[in-house]
């Protein structure tokens, strides 16, 4: 694995400006805000997988309880004044079923899921968190989606695409899923994406656009009209599309020197 930097930036007006960096370098982490706060949790830093958790408070980083045990590309939301961890893979590369639960003291183990996966993604959506597609052994993709409320989970409707390493977030009432990996294959490395988004209004999956394809997945940031997909890539071709609820609205050139970044908005 190549060496991950410890650097946090914040996207003004598409420009890079450089805040405080973080304690210690990750890559392939969550990163979420509850309470005024960023939180970045777990992941790797090129040699080791992580079960760190640190905390930006607008001027510093802090470190906080760290998770029972270490992970990278797992998913993690706030629900219900929570901070949910779920899945992802271990430091001998098992995939996980684990729900941690953190209520800003101390990590509990929740109600696993149904079966285990990583790039999955979560959507706090209609009273629930939805668990929305990843990978399982083999680098599988799944279109499955559960619904887990705090105490169980159920199965909802699937995707129309299998896909990991995807985005998901609640806009304008319906969850959309951008992006994300159809396929690797473990012998080549080779994979296959896609720039498709489909959305769920409660009942069902509808295709809506296709964006241009990403190699590295997209972060998603909401603001009060639009969405910003951006690239979560290295090189001087990526991107952020700009879409709302009726198609796409512009496409901004973004250059990055770095993958398996998180974003929030702040």
């Amino acid at each position: 694995m190549s060496s991950v930097a410890v650097r946090s930036v914040r996207l003004v007006n598409f420009g890079i400006e450089v805040i405080p960096p973080m304690q210690y370098a990750r890559a392939y982490f969550s990163a979420l805000m509850c309470q005024g706060c960023i939180y970045a949790l777990c992941g790797c830093n090129g040699t080791h997988t992580l079960s760190s958790v640190e905390r930006f408070d607008g001027k510093h980083w802090s470190s906080r309880s760290p998770l029972p045990s270490p992970r990278y590309i797992p998913a993690a939301c706030v629900f219900k004044e929570t901070i949910l961890v779920i899945g992802g893979t271990n430091v001998v590369s098992k995939i996980l079923a684990d729900v941690l639960q953190y209520d800003g003291f101390r990590w509990t183990n929740g109600p696993p899921l149904p079966s285990p996966r990583v790039g999955l993604s979560l959507t706090v959506a209609f009273g629930s968190v939805y668990v929305i597609g990843g990978c399982s052994v083999y680098w599988l993709a799944l279109k499955t989606v559960f619904v887990y409320d705090g105490n169980s989970s159920r199965s909802a409707p699937p995707l129309q695409t299998a896909r990991f390493g995807h985005a998901s977030v609640l806009f304008k009432g319906s969850i959309y899923v951008v992006g994300g990996t159809l396929s690797k294959d473990t012998s080549t490395h080779v994979s296959e994406y896609t720039g498709k988004i489909e959305r769920f209004d409660g009942k069902a999956w509808s295709y809506f656009i296709e964006l241009g394809i990403s190699r590295f997945g997209r972060e998603l940031i909401v603001m009060p009209n639009v969405l910003y997909a951006i690239e979560n890539g290295a090189g001087t071709d990526n991107d952020i599309d700009v879409f709302d609820d009726k198609g796409l609205l512009s496409n901004i050139p973004f250059q990055s020197d770095v993958f398996g970044f998180a974003a929030v908005l702040y």
